[in-house]
């Protein structure tokens, strides 16, 4: 009975250790966002990729010296013009999905879709905070949500949060630790056009463009529903 007994604690041990072995090992090979890792210049700039400034050509050669991007996929017009360019980030890095749109062959806007693997405080303590923002209300999965727009006109960039919803409550709390959706960078010249397409925000919110409401920081904010 007791030689049973030390088997069954031995074999608690082992799984205990093997679990923490392999946390830590999760630790130690993740990444930082692309976001965050990318200190090469300031946004709307990211990678040496600047909305308003860099060609299609200089994207696909920045693209293809980058390790953590797999195949790029095109999306061009009826008349062949580049609409944009898309890509998925290869593992270890944590964000999901890029996409980089064109204008006459420049780039107009820089799409991060990074999925929780960074939070509002990371950008917060990076970047400008944001000053204005934006609210739509959307649903899938027998669930409602809240996206939150978070903008910074003069640095070119744009936060969304995506919040579930209960029950008919018209406010949310932003937080420092709310998990951030996507990311985007533009030049702040071409707000005044983009806020008028879906690439920036979406249709839904954009009776509200350009007076959108001031966004007084982290707290409870109130929307209309």
């Amino acid at each position: 009975m007791k030689d049973l007994l030390k088997s069954i604690l031995g074999i608690g041990i082992f799984i205990l250790v093997l679990v923490a072995g392999l946390g830590l090992l999760r630790k130690v090979s993740s990444q930082p966002s692309v976001i965050l890792s990318d200190t090469s210049c300031q946004p709307p700039c990211w990678n040496n990729i600047q909305p308003g400034v860099s060609s299609s050509d200089q994207v696909y050669f920045i693209l293809s010296q980058m390790e953590s991007i797999g195949s790029t996929m095109e999306n061009t017009t009826m008349g062949g013009d580049l609409r944009s360019i898309s890509w998925l980030f290869t593992r270890p890095i944590p964000d999901i999905e890029g996409t980089i749109y064109f204008q006459d062959e420049q780039v107009s806007l820089i799409s991060i879709l990074t999925i929780n693997s960074l939070n509002l405080g990371d950008i917060l303590a990076r970047f400008e905070p944001p000053t204005q923002y934006w609210t739509a209300i959307g649903s899938g999965e027998n669930r409602a949500y809240l996206t939150v727009g978070l903008l910074n006109p003069s640095q070119g960039y744009q936060v969304e949060l995506l919040i579930d919803l209960e029950g008919k409550t018209n406010r949310v709390e932003i937080k420092d630790s709310s998990p951030v959706y996507k990311v985007k960078y533009f030049d702040p010249a071409d707000l005044t056009v983009l806020l008028t397409k879906n690439t920036l925000i979406p249709s839904s919110a954009a009776q509200d463009a350009p007076q959108l409401p001031l966004w007084a920081g982290p707290g409870t904010l109130e929307f209309p529903r």
